[in-house]
């Protein structure tokens, strides 16, 4: 058996960005690779699931952890919240969030997690002198991990994976340059990991075209291994669909990501059915910010509109198995074209009809062939109340149809696993 060195920042008990590693680590020993990982040391955040950690150790599965002096961690250490709230992580007074994104453009390079680099190069060298590891992978974002296995790299020769779970200079939420130079050199840390990892993976055509841009002749190394879902994660849910018309989401808000232009359609909507309210249910399983929260009042609409937090993994496929309509925000803006959600392959093999508020680019090429799911721009605020509408009257008729599943067993997580271990392999044998 074939031994992995996984580094990734996002990990269990934190429920965000960290269920493309998960299941790599759960099929990989199929393909004859056991993985270790390194990670950032845990801290309190709004919401936790330490179930995967529980399967984790019944595996034995080797996970360690490095410090790291991160804003974000350090105000939760020093500043920690008294009770849960519907904010994310990272939400605190206007002054303080002026003064981290000044910090985020000018000083923290390549991203806010930079302050994990000294600590996890450090005991991921360690990990691999005891250990003797036969390949490693890092995964992004942040980006800070491709800079640790950079280093690794440099020092060890170990054959290495760079995985992009999201953009990295095409990412508009995230690249925000204070100037030109900032910008050139993130462009040169870009391009230095693309050069020197053995193989590139991302999880949608357009990053992968991007990379393989860069890198000229040396493209071949580029490869798409999207994300999906897990078949095992189903076997033991049943649907419950509600009385009401109940329209979910399920993931996270940030910047551009908002529900605003939809609350404003609801609003306008029930404004001018007002006896539909009685059916209406939207229930955000998310963190919301106060202009959020501020908009369902505004609107008048928290009598239709719930805020239910966070939860875990299970439960929320469950809540996706349990709704009339799935609910899909992709903001727009420059490189949106880049931006694939991991929920849309949980979302398709639900098989519930989808309302996808999202412009042009992957995520809408993947969803356009399949029946059952419904595309608008999202900013188009009449254009959502219409399509809110038909899907209401189709549901009340007992009409509403469902997404095809014929054609997702592409994106079924053990397959894609064996793709990752083929790639492994190659880089090995070199």
């Amino acid at each position: 058996m074939k031994k992995l060195l996984i580094i990734s920042y996002d990990f269990p008990p934190s429920i965000t960005g960290v269920r493309r590693v998960l299941k790599w680590i759960r099929y990989l020993p199929e393909s004859g690779w056991e993985s270790l990982v390194l990670t950032v040391k845990p801290i309190r955040t709004v919401r936790l699931d330490p179930a995967p950690l529980a399967e984790l150790s019944d595996k034995g599965v080797p996970i360690f952890r490095a410090g790291s002096l991160d804003p974000y961690r350090l105000t939760e250490k020093f500043f920690p919240r008294k009770t849960e709230e519907t904010k994310p992580i990272g939400h605190s007074s206007e002054r303080l969030k002026g003064a981290m994104e000044f910090l985020r453009r000018w000083v923290f390079i390549p991203d806010d997690r930079c302050g994990w680099i000294p600590f996890a190069a450090l005991k991921g060298l360690s990990l691999i002198r005891q250990f003797k590891p036969d390949a490693m992978l890092t995964t992004s974002y942040p980006q800070s991990a491709h800079i640790i296995g950079a280093i690794l790299k440099k020092i060890t020769h170990l054959p290495w994976t760079a995985d992009f779970r999201d953009a990295w200079t095409q990412n508009a939420e995230f690249f925000k340059p204070a100037t030109s130079l900032h910008a050139r050199f993130q462009m040169k840390l870009e391009k230095t990991v693309a050069k020197n990892c053995d193989i590139l993976t991302s999880v949608s055509e357009p990053i992968s075209a991007h990379f393989k841009k860069i890198l000229g002749e040396a493209n071949h190394k580029v490869h798409t291994l999207p994300n999906g879902y897990d078949e095992s994660d189903f076997e033991n849910l049943t649907a419950h669909p509600t009385a009401k018309f109940t329209l979910v989401y399920s993931g996270t808000f940030f910047g551009e990501r908002t529900p605003r232009y939809f609350l404003q359609a609801l609003s306008e909507l029930l404004k001018k059915q007002p006896e539909w309210r009685k059916n209406f249910h939207v229930r955000f399983f998310s963190s919301v910010d106060d202009s959020t929260a501020q908009t369902i009042n505004e609107k008048a609409i928290g009598d239709v509109v719930r805020i239910e937090g966070m939860c875990s993994y299970i439960e929320n496929i469950q809540q996706q198995m349990n709704a009339t309509i799935l609910l899909l925000f992709i903001p727009p803006g420059p490189h949106s074209d880049v931006m694939m959600t991991q929920k849309v392959f949980e979302y398709l093999r639900t098989g519930r009809p989808i309302l996808a508020m999202i412009p042009d680019g992957a995520c809408k090429n993947l969803l356009s062939p399949f029946e059952g799911v419904k595309i608008v721009e999202p900013l188009d605020v009449e254009g959502i109340k219409l399509c809110v509408e038909d899907l209401y009257l189709k549901w009340k008729a007992g009409g509403l149809g469902a997404p095809q599943q014929r054609r997702i067993e592409q994106f079924e997580r053990r397959n894609l696993t064996k793709q990752l271990a083929a790639l492994l392999d190659s880089i090995c044998r070199k």
